[in-house]
């Protein structure tokens, strides 16, 4: 266990950035052919009241990823709930985590790790790879999370159920996959399964997932090669400046790091469909126009393009004529961002 574990904190660089269609996208545009997800069965709910699900996922993931770089649990509160239950769930499991948002790559197709672990299975240490889910749902209600999408029941290419714990299922081995194909031959081929951790914010669950079999024969590691990439059409905007509590500290740290002196996220100073607007210094009138874009340099070069063009026609529609436009992305070493010349 403890050489594994070793070998798992010290995973060598790949030398190169992500390059291709990320795998949320490529459910999203590819599988479901860009149709708004809409399960025939909401199931109940833990609160009557629950956070906004981006919110929720988001804190759960910064959270993770701190309390497994700084060795430490994380207390209960209200705010870290989801994040508390799905590392106690993982303990529980018997998986110990020793890295987050570890990059892969198989075919065409390109993920970030959640979460990568060890535990012992049979006997065995196994490589755990984790993908982490947050629910405002109960977690017995399994005719929920199996629940059918309304608009298409199923999913293109592998003519499976077009089902929320099918597309975690497709997400968790796909990261399985791509985890061996990137790291297999220099981690010398170890026991690996994926799991999906769920967690509401009373209690969370984990799940070992089979490999897939679609009906038709074609498996997701050949796909991933083959398949013809439909992109993923974003809405026109990109996501807001998340507060500090909701894993924005990060963010913020890092447009100042690139030489800003005050950032805005006011609806009435940042163009709609802007994720924050920064400017240099106190007395600077030119700004930046930041859309927030963390996989950017995952994606394929039509959605590159696809994003540069929808902030220009933020600026366009809401911005100054001055305004300066750029798109902040994360990396291996942190974050960074591209400059968008500007349609004259």
């Amino acid at each position: 266990m403890d050489a594994l574990e070793a070998r798992l904190a010290n995973l060598p660089s790949l030398g190169k950035p992500l390059s291709g269609t990320g795998i949320t996208s490529f459910i999203g545009g590819t599988l479901r052919a860009n149709s708004k997800f809409c399960p025939r069965r909401y199931g109940k709910r833990v609160s009557k009241k629950p956070e906004d699900p981006l919110k929720v996922g988001r804190r759960a993931d910064r959270l993770y990823q701190n309390c497994v770089a700084q060795k430490k649990r994380v207390e209960l509160t209200p705010k870290t709930a989801h994040a508390y239950h799905a590392m106690k769930a993982l303990r529980e499991f018997g998986i110990k985590s020793i890295a987050t948002q570890v990059p892969v790559q198989l075919g065409q197709l390109v993920s970030r790790l959640d979460g990568l672990g060890i535990y012992l299975k049979n006997g065995t240490p196994t490589v755990a790879v984790i993908e982490l889910k947050t629910t405002a749902r109960t977690l017995n209600d399994d005719a929920a999370y199996s629940s059918i999408c309304r608009n298409k029941p199923q999913l293109d290419i592998l003519d499976l159920d077009n089902s929320e714990k099918v597309c975690h299922d497709i997400q968790a081995e796909f990261g399985r996959l791509a985890f061996n194909a990137t790291y297999g031959e220099v981690l010398g081929k170890p026991p690996c399964h994926s799991v999906v951790v769920i967690a509401n914010s009373v209690e969370a669950g984990v799940r070992e997932v089979k490999p897939i079999v679609p009906p038709n024969g074609r498996s997701l590691a050949v796909i991933s090669s083959t398949a013809n990439i439909t992109p993923l059409l974003r809405a026109g905007s990109f996501s807001a400046l998340p507060s500090r509590l909701d894993g924005g500290g990060l963010i913020r740290t890092a447009i100042r790091s690139l030489g800003y002196k005050s950032i805005a996220t006011d609806k009435k100073k940042v163009p709609r469909g802007a994720s924050c607007v920064a400017l240099s210094g106190a007395d600077s009138k030119t700004r930046t126009l930041f859309g927030i874009r963390p996989q950017f340099l995952e994606q394929s070069q039509e959605q590159q393009s696809h994003d540069c063009q929808l902030l220009k026609n933020i600026a366009a529609r809401g911005g100054r004529p001055d305004d300066r436009l750029a798109i902040l992305y994360r990396h291996s070493g942190g974050w960074s961002s591209k400059v968008v010349a500007r349609s004259t």
